[in-house]
């Protein structure tokens, strides 16, 4: 990952729960798909899809914010 890259994803990660960073890390920075993540953290895949939709809203609010202008 490039410099500028790993900076958006640790503005990113700021923003979530602990919990949700790992998943984040174990996603982007390892390229792990969703199936394996939930084994190696030991829960339902189910759980892991329901945080990477958060992960997901998440850094849609933080990298595109509301235009207040809108």
């Amino acid at each position: 990952l490039d410099a500028e890259y790993r900076a958006l994803l640790e503005v990113v990660a700021a923003s979530l729960s602990p919990a949700d960073a790992v998943v984040l890390d174990l996603a982007v920075r390892e390229g792990r798909g969703l199936a394996d993540i939930a084994e190696q953290l030991g829960v339902q895949q189910r759980t892991i899809a329901r945080r990477w939709q958060r992960i997901c809203r998440v850094a849609h609010e933080v990298l595109l914010p509301p235009d207040p202008t809108a």
